[in-house]
Formats: C-alpha cells, structure tokens, sequence
C-alpha cells in the first residue's frame, strides 16, 4: 500500500472520530441550553428569603382517594383512578361547628370536628371535639369529656380512642353507641 493511501486513511479515520465526538456533544449542549429555562437557585436565594413555597396537605383514607381542605375551607375527595373530585365536607359545617381540624372514620360515617384547640406544650395540646353523622348531616350530642389530649378513629368500624388529662396515659376506646344518649 502506497504511503499517500496510508495517509489518507488515518485522515479520514481522524476525521470520523472527531466527528462522532463531536457531534453528539454539541446535540447534548444544545439540548441542556433549550430545557434550562428557569434559573438556577443560589444561597443568597434561599438567605434573603426569595425562595417561596406552596404546600399541599392531605390525608389518604384509601389507596386510591385522599382529602384535601382547600383554602376556602372546604373538604374535597379527589379520586386518583378518575381524577374525579367531589365535595366531602362544606365550609359552612367547619363555620358552624368553629371547628379548626377534622378527622374523618373509617368507614366514613362520622367525623369529628377539632375546636377550643389549646396549646400546652411542644406537641401537646388539648381541644374539644364534636362528632358529626355524615348521613343525617348533622352534629350528634355525645359524652365526649370537653378537654381532650388526644383523639383517634380505630383503623375500621367507627370506635374512638380518647385521651384527656385525667385519664393521661391511658386510652378509653369509645363506640359510637357508648358516646351518644340515644345510641342510634
């Protein structure tokens, strides 16, 4: 083989490697100046307070649907499977009741309304809680004790597990018939 072919053959052979470097690297630089819009966040951002933040709280009571209160006050079940949303609870029942938190059954047939929330210490508190029959759409007279530390629905059925002062450190479960006169 002639020297001028040997030549020529590390030349293009040069030039294909320059070329499958080159090009890709250019592709990729390309592409991260077009998808790199927003601007990068700095130190300075988050010490003078520029950064801000939206929050989105809510509560899964099944694998497929949660609760969200919206800024309105009102509670919506939002259905992950449909993207389907609903009203669960208005905004007029938590005004009624002065009601500051919620927790909903089980099975979904009552609520309890949180309100007098008061701060005690660090993460404790104590507060009064109403119950409220999703059926009738209306609050029940219960025995629930007017301070309550802590309050939680059993993980089924409708059963309630209540701790005050008093009783701290120990629990009562509570049925819902045992808390209302007329046992229902």
């Amino acid at each position: 083989m002639a020297v001028w072919a040997k030549v020529l053959l590390g030349l293009v052979g040069a030039a294909v490697v320059i070329t499958l470097i080159a090009v890709p690297t250019a592709i990729y630089l390309n592409k991260e100046e077009q998808g790199d819009s927003q601007r990068t966040f700095t130190l300075d951002d988050y010490f003078n307070n520029t950064i801000n933040y939206k929050s989105y709280n809510m509560r899964w009571i099944s694998d497929k649907e949660y609760l969200h209160k919206t800024r309105e006050g009102a509670v919506v079940l939002h259905h992950m499977d449909t993207g389907n949303t609903s009203e669960f609870l208005s905004r007029n029942i938590f005004d009624e009741e002065k009601a500051s938190d919620y927790l909903v059954s089980a099975d979904r047939k009552y609520v309890c309304f949180e309100s007098n929330y008061t701060k005690q210490w660090r993460h404790s508190f104590n507060a009064s809680y109403s119950i409220f029959d999703m059926a009738s759409l209306k609050v029940i007279e219960s025995q629930i004790p007017q301070q309550v530390q802590y309050l939680e629905w059993a993980p089924t059925g409708n059963k309630l597990g209540v701790a005050t002062p008093i009783t701290l450190g120990k629990w009562e479960v509570i049925s819902i018939s045992k808390l209302t006169k007329d046992a229902m």
